[in-house]
């Protein structure tokens, strides 16, 4: 078994295969509800290590196929290799898969994760790497200094998703509640002088967000990648058009997981992104990056 093992470790992780034939081939012979409760650590990109446990959905696909959201990931390492000294926010770091390529490259990491077991998690892969750039922040983000309920699925096989938004799982439980401040704030708080990346992943409380952080987005004029989730509209009054109106001349772009579609068993990874002005929430989830248009130039090799 071992041996299938490394060979289907081997295929999946192979990304110029369409997701689709790599997704198939791990359900098949290693699906998740079969996987056992095992810790790993193994090696992750270029020059990391993380760990996990094959039990948790996330983790599980870490394993098996070498991270999770690959093109986030690709667009991260991108702008941070490519800007010197560059100061990232981690917003909802969760277990701190995206804080770990951000610190690869960047001068400093903010990152934002209020819940304490997944927090934890981020911190110890931080420290697995030797990373000294990354500071921890016990709070959410959004535009009022506040502590709000907050909600989990404990018995969910991703139990590292949680959410602001009562709701956004139907499934999900209150476990008290957890403290959110404004971005702004905490830009001038620690005499943030400049900001190039801000990833954002809050399961619907994106729009709260990113009014909190507006005046240094368009004071910084950083990337910002960020989901739009089917709570991000459905459970406030918020629509498309607030989000665009806190960006100042800046350009949207979706992100199509698995990249360009090439022959019939292939895809082009280094294509995924597609410029839109349509935040659609047919889907459980997008993923947009809003580019400032003076910076587009870092995009253009993802063109779809």
């Amino acid at each position: 078994m071992k041996i299938i093992e490394i060979i289907v470790k081997f295929i999946a992780s192979k990304r110029f295969l369409r997701g689709k034939i790599r997704s198939f081939l791990v359900k098949l012979l290693f699906p998740l509800d079969k996987e056992p409760d095992k810790e790993f650590l193994i090696p992750f990109r270029k020059h990391m290590v993380i760990s996990g446990n094959r039990k948790i959905a996330q983790e599980h696909a870490i394993y098996f196929y070498g991270c999770y959201e690959e093109q986030e990931l690709d667009l991260i390492d991108a702008i941070t290799e490519k800007t010197d000294n560059s100061i990232c926010f981690d917003i909802g770091a969760n277990t701190g898969q995206h804080t770990l390529v951000m610190a690869k490259n960047s001068s400093k990491v903010y990152a934002f994760e209020p819940f304490d077991a997944v927090r934890e998690t981020a911190q110890r892969r931080v420290s697995e790497n030797n990373f000294d750039n990354v500071i921890f922040l016990d709070s959410g983000l959004g535009n009022k200094n506040v502590e709000l309920p907050f909600y989990i699925d404990e018995e969910s096989s991703n139990n590292a998703m949680g959410s602001f938004i009562k709701g956004h799982d139907e499934l999900a439980k209150n476990i008290g509640s957890l403290q959110i401040r404004i971005g702004d704030e905490l830009v001038d708080q620690f005499s943030i002088d400049r900001l190039d990346l801000i990833k954002i992943d809050v399961e619907g409380l994106e729009v709260e967000v990113l009014e909190g952080l507006s005046s240094s987005i368009n004071r910084f004029r950083p990337f910002v990648i960020f989901e739009i989730s089917y709570s991000t509209f459905d459970n406030s009054d918020y629509n498309e058009d607030d989000i665009k109106s806190l960006f100042e001349k800046y350009q949207f772009f979706s992100i199509k997981k698995g990249g360009r579609p090439k022959f019939i068993f292939f895809t082009n990874t280094k294509r995924f992104l597609i410029p839109t002005d349509n935040f659609s929430t047919q889907d459980v989830t997008y993923n947009i990056v809003a580019a400032p248009e003076e910076k587009t130039g870092f995009v253009k090799e993802f063109l779809y």
